[in-house]
């Protein structure tokens, strides 16, 4: 039975932004914002673009390794397999779409191995009003 009187949700301002609070349980507690890290959703540009050096300039070293194991093992093959001469450049931006979209999960991951687990997930029209509802939670 369907209920008449009830006031549809309202929708989130299209330019909210949401991501993934990461930190420690104690730093939570004490409010202690440098072991705190707002981790954003969704694609990364720059990492699409600048790949190796976005993992470089985020201090994701293992990433990075990752990174740049897979670029040579697709220069590899393509050094090896003559007739994937034409694939070659579909093989780049494949691995250039794979940065940017996993990007912010290698920096989760990176996060987690430091010793800041993920707290929850955070909503916000930019960096500031996420850390300020944030702070209103706990």
């Amino acid at each position: 039975m369907p209920v008449l009187n009830q006031a549809p949700l309202p929708a989130p301002p299209p330019e909210t932004r949401h991501g993934t609070a990461d930190a420690r349980p104690d730093a939570m507690r004490a409010g202690i914002p440098d072991r705190l890290r707002l981790v954003p959703e969704g694609f990364s540009w720059a990492a699409f673009l600048f790949g190796p050096f976005w993992f470089l300039f985020r201090g994701l070293w293992l990433a990075l390794l990752i990174w740049l194991a897979v670029a040579v093992l697709l220069a590899a093959l393509r050094s090896a397999v003559p007739a994937l001469g034409p694939y070659a450049p579909w093989m780049t931006l494949a691995l250039m779409l794979f940065t940017g979209f996993h990007a912010r999960d290698a920096e989760r991951w990176t996060l987690r191995r430091r010793g800041l687990p993920m707290q929850g997930v955070v909503l916000g029209l930019d960096e500031e009003d996420a850390m300020l509802r944030l702070a209103s939670r706990s």
